[in-house]
């Protein structure tokens, strides 16, 4: 069959980092990759230590079949969060995060079209009070300033879109802001660094092309996951660990990493 989803691991352990989708020679066509991501640093990483693992899981007659099933298999069999890939897959808003074991709107629930009624909103603000998300970014809130002059604007958290419970954090002469979201989930972190108004939208895409980085969509509100940025130059390992919302120590590392790599590019 002409498509199949393959997995790139460490033969020293069988830690899995990337999961894939491809056909002909996909499998091995990595080792030529040149851009700045976790995933090459990874691969450099074992073929010098030679325990580079390259196999197929899975063939499917078609490119559709492959593509739900990578899905499947970054988002909820390994997680996204533990895995190098940036994104998570072929129309991954239809299957459930890794470790989340609650109720979900589209999943458990039948999703009703146009959603008008507010019950896909309500669903999720159920499960920010549910997880405790307000608490867990007001803790969030409390280390910013515990650990950064006053100089830094630490804004209050932001529950406005029940999807992206958000803290953010700024210093004037920035190129971006520093985002920390929490899911509804409640349990871990996703950092990014997101575009500081659509006045300085030129200034942020500057910012990340020199990075190395793309952003995907100019016109929208763009931000860039920290996920992306693997393997620049500057950008130390807390970036992209997977830390629990519950984690202060954690967060608090991410945080001094972000706004010490942000102040390099002051202006």
């Amino acid at each position: 069959m002409k498509y199949y989803v393959y997995m790139l691991f460490d033969k020293s352990n069988d830690e899995i980092f990337y999961i894939g989708k491809g056909q002909d020679y996909r499998l091995h066509a990595h080792k030529g990759d040149k851009s700045f991501t976790g995933k090459v640093e990874k691969i450099k990483e074992l073929e010098e230590a030679k325990t580079l693992g390259e196999k197929i899981i899975g063939r499917f007659k078609t490119e559709a079949e492959a593509l739900s099933v990578e899905a499947v298999l970054i988002k909820w069999v390994y997680g996204f969060d533990n895995l190098t890939n940036l994104t998570r897959g072929y129309k991954n808003y239809n299957i459930r995060d890794f470790g989340d074991f609650n109720e979900l709107p589209g999943i458990d629930l039948e999703k009703k079209a146009p959603l008008k009624d507010g019950s896909y909103t309500k669903g999720l603000t159920e499960k920010i009070i549910k997880n405790q998300v307000q608490e867990k970014l007001d803790n969030v809130n409390q280390i910013a300033h515990d650990i950064l002059p006053k100089n830094y604007e630490i804004a209050k958290p932001d529950l406005t879109a029940p999807q992206d419970p958000t803290q953010f954090i700024y210093k004037e002469g920035w190129p971006a802001r520093i985002r920390i979201k929490i899911g509804p989930a409640g349990q871990s972190i996703s950092p990014a660094f997101f575009l500081v108004s659509p006045e300085q939208k030129n200034t942020f895409i500057e910012f990340v092309e020199r990075l190395g980085a793309k952003v995907s969509n100019k016109k929208a509100n763009a931000f860039i996951m920290t996920k992306s940025l693997e393997g620049v130059v500057g950008v130390k390992g807390s970036f992209n660990k997977r830390i629990r919302a519950d984690d202060n120590e954690s967060i608090s590392c991410l945080i001094t990493d972000m706004v010490e790599f942000l102040n390099q590019y002051s202006t």
